[in-house]
């Protein structure tokens, strides 16, 4: 059963630095985004579908973290 719930946190965790990292470079696409819609390149609904991607990410950010808690506390109360 710690086996288990070991696992859990380190899948946990991993997913935690993949959705940070896509968090990452959603801020350098939004980042870019801008610039173009600034310029002209792109229509300002380009810029707001890369926010809302961003933000997105972000939500997910903050439920894989907790679902990281809930594993740590899983595999706590197993030890």
């Amino acid at each position: 059963m710690a086996a288990l719930g070991y696992f859990n946190a380190v899948s946990a965790r991993k997913l935690m630095v993949i959705a940070s990292n896509q968090i990452d470079n959603l801020i350098r696409s939004r980042d870019v985004t801008r610039v173009r819609v600034d310029v002209g390149t792109l229509p300002a609904l380009a810029l707001k579908r890369s926010e809302t991607d961003l933000e997105r990410a972000r939500a997910s950010l903050r439920t894989v973290q907790n679902a990281y808690q809930s594993a740590l506390s899983s595999l706590a109360m197993t030890l």
